[in-house]
């Protein structure tokens, strides 16, 4: 008959409760790094893999629907010129100059105005000076 020796027997329970505290300690320590981890992750403003996921299936649908749009351009585009036979055959109208870039014109009673400023040199007959210029 085998008997317990009291002595191993505190041993291998203080060993057993040893290996169950260091676990205990990694598991913790585990924890805390997680947490820091995270905690860096969110100041740097990353994202996380379920957002990032997320917005990739979101990209990937705007690029078939963009690529099923060109398709669509093109085949219209061919439609159209497939109607249309040729340039037209009316004459083109002369583009409209912008007021600003139309020459003055002389009326009755403003005989010569500077251009951009209004000022005139002759007005009703009697010549007048802009504003501001010296009298002499």
């Amino acid at each position: 008959m085998q008997s317990r020796n009291p002595l191993f027997a505190d041993l291998a329970d203080l060993m057993t409760d040893a290996f169950s505290a260091a676990q205990a300690a990694g598991d913790e320590a585990r924890a805390v790094f997680r947490a820091q981890a995270e905690r860096m992750a969110s100041e740097l403003d990353l994202v996380s893999r379920d957002e990032f996921e997320a917005l990739r299936a979101e990209a990937d649908a705007s690029a078939a629907r963009l690529e099923s749009l060109e398709a669509r351009l093109a085949e219209l585009e061919a439609q159209s010129a497939k109607k249309r036979p040729g340039p037209s055959l009316r004459p083109r109208r002369p583009q409209q100059k912008s007021p600003l870039n139309k020459p003055l014109t002389k009326s009755p009673t403003h005989s010569a105005c500077t251009p951009m400023t209004g000022r005139h040199t002759v007005r009703h007959g009697r010549r007048t000076e802009s504003p501001g210029a010296a009298r002499g």
